[in-house]
């Protein structure tokens, strides 16, 4: 049998949200943490790309929305400035508003990346790292930027300071 993955889009449909381009350098991550590869990619996310991010962008933040998240979670919040934690939300739709583009930094694990696709839909440029895109067909740079460390995030990232790129990639 083959079953689709199916994402109800009425609730992050384009004209429900504004355009994030006009949002301030601030990525959103969301995961359930009862789930290792998220706990994992984030932690690595933190301390080997968000540092260099903040140093390029005085306003970095980095929300992360998820299920569950734990003291090794929590810590995060304390450790880097601009790091926020929501936990057991009901409603993505806030964080999506607020967020200029969404990060998957997936190191390990397997199956459908249902936040690859939620992001789409909420129309905002993705980050992922190669294992964070594996199983589904996009292609970097058009459908998604896909990075393995800093150096490749920033440079990918500064492409959605261009408007006509920003909104051709979400």
């Amino acid at each position: 049998f083959i079953v689709p993955n199916v994402y109800p889009d009425e609730v992050l449909r384009k004209d429900n949200l504004k355009n994030g381009f006009e949002n301030s350098n601030t990525l959103l991550f969301v995961g359930d943490f009862r789930y290792p590869p998220n706990i994992d990619g984030i932690k690595w996310f933190a301390e080997n790309i968000y540092p260099s991010f903040c140093s390029v962008y005085s306003d970095a933040k980095m929300l992360i929305v998820g299920r569950s998240p734990g003291p090794e979670i929590r810590y995060l919040e304390e450790r880097w400035k601009g790091i926020e934690i929501y936990a057991d939300v009901l409603d993505l739709c806030p964080y999506y508003e607020l967020a200029r583009a969404v990060i998957v930094p997936i190191l390990i694990g397997g199956g459908t990346r249902i936040k690859i696709l939620e992001a789409a839909l909420a129309h905002r440029p993705i980050f992922s790292t190669p294992k964070g895109a594996e199983g589904l067909e996009l292609v970097d740079g058009i459908h998604l930027h896909i990075f393995k460390n800093d150096l490749e995030f920033l440079e990918k990232y500064n492409k959605i300071n261009d408007k006509l790129h920003y909104n051709t990639i979400t």
